[in-house]
């Protein structure tokens, strides 16, 4: 089992010795867009009329976010003291070493985790 999630959560998955990959983004942030836009198309809308760049930042940061969840299914976690072992610093892989996921469980469920699944062909 393997936990994928923000950083500011890796203590809280690994003290229960469960495997963690770390996802992008700042949940933090992530959170205060949400509560901001009241988590509606209609509130993005206004976010977005109000400060165009908001958007810019929100694009830049689903996409790094949607770029780590290929990482959480096929990386070894770049933290792991096993990291050395099984691929390197500049992200390439050793052959024949590569974590590869069984299954995956989003919450929530989002077009990422359906990508990776297809491309995998594992269930969601």
């Amino acid at each position: 089992v393997r936990i994928a999630s923000h950083e500011v959560h890796r203590q809280t998955v690994t003290s229960r010795s469960i495997e963690f990959y770390p996802l992008a983004g700042d949940p933090k942030q992530l959170s205060q867009w949400t509560v901001q836009s009241g988590g509606r198309i209609t509130g993005e809308a206004r976010a977005a009329m109000a400060d165009p760049s908001v958007l810019k930042k929100k694009d830049a940061m689903l996409k790094e976010i949607c770029t780590s969840c290929w990482g959480a299914v096929s990386e070894p976690d770049p933290l792991s003291p096993y990291y050395e072992m099984f691929g390197n610093a500049n992200g390439s892989m050793k052959s024949n070493s590569n974590f590869v996921a069984d299954a995956v469980i989003a919450n929530p469920p989002c077009q990422t985790a359906l990508d990776v699944c297809e491309a995998l062909a594992i269930p969601l």
